[in-house]
């Protein structure tokens, strides 16, 4: 274990959450890059890695309880302490659409992780 400050950023493999996961290990903090996608989120992580930034992978899907667990586990096993948490992760199913033709089930997986899982 680290004496460094942890942080976790969770959609942290592209966009905003790349670019806070980016921001915290420049502080210095160690930081824990959250991705659902294992390969998008090693890509990310290697390219932090190589800027000489210490982020490390934790692959993690916030609207599936049980893997959210198993992230929370495997944290553990690491860390003391968290010592910050960006809920960062989102997503956009349907960005062609006009609202009122987007499938319901699409408008359902949006909310499922836009709304509910940062709060579970």
């Amino acid at each position: 274990m680290t004496n460094k400050k942890q942080a976790l950023v969770t959609g942290g493999n592209k966009g905003i959450g790349l670019a806070i996961a980016k921001g915290l290990a420049e502080t210095g903090m160690a930081v824990w890059l959250g991705s659902r996608d294992r390969g998008r989120g090693e890509e990310a992580v290697a390219g932090l890695n190589a800027q000489g930034l210490d982020v490390r992978l934790l692959e993690i899907d916030v609207a599936d309880d049980a893997n959210v667990k198993r992230a929370i586990a495997e944290l553990s096993s690491e860390v003391d302490a968290l010592h910050v948490l960006i809920n960062n992760a989102g997503i956009i199913i349907d960005t062609a659409s006009p609202p009122s033709e987007v499938r319901m089930e699409d408008i359902k997986a949006t909310f499922e992780v836009n709304f509910l899982a940062p709060s579970g």
